[in-house]
C-alpha cells in the first residue's frame, strides 16, 4: 500500500512489484490493502473518490499478476 499511498519509502516498494516476486496470499493482499484504504479514509488521509480509483488499480495489478504467474 505504500506505493499507491505514496507513503514515506514507497519508493523502495518499486523493486518487488515485479513479475519475479510471487505472491502466495493473494487473497489476503486484496482484503488486508483494502483495510489499509478504508482507514486511510477514515483518518482524513485519502479522499474516498480516490480510494475508489486506488482499489480498482490495486485490483488490476494483482488480477494480472496472478494471471501472468497462471
Amino acid at each position: 500500500m505504500k506505493f499507491f499511498l505514496h507513503e514515506n519509502g514507497w519508493e523502495e516498494v518499486l523493486p518487488h512489484l515485479t513479475t519475479s516476486s510471487s505472491p502466495e496470499t493473494v487473497d489476503l493482499l486484496v482484503t488486508e490493502s483494502a483495510n489499509v484504504l478504508w482507514k486511510s479514509v477514515r483518518a482524513g488521509l485519502v479522499e474516498k473518490d480516490m480510494v475508489h480509483e486506488l482499489y480498482s488499480s490495486m485490483e488490476l495489478l494483482f488480477t494480472k499478476e496472478a494471471v501472468a504467474q497462471s
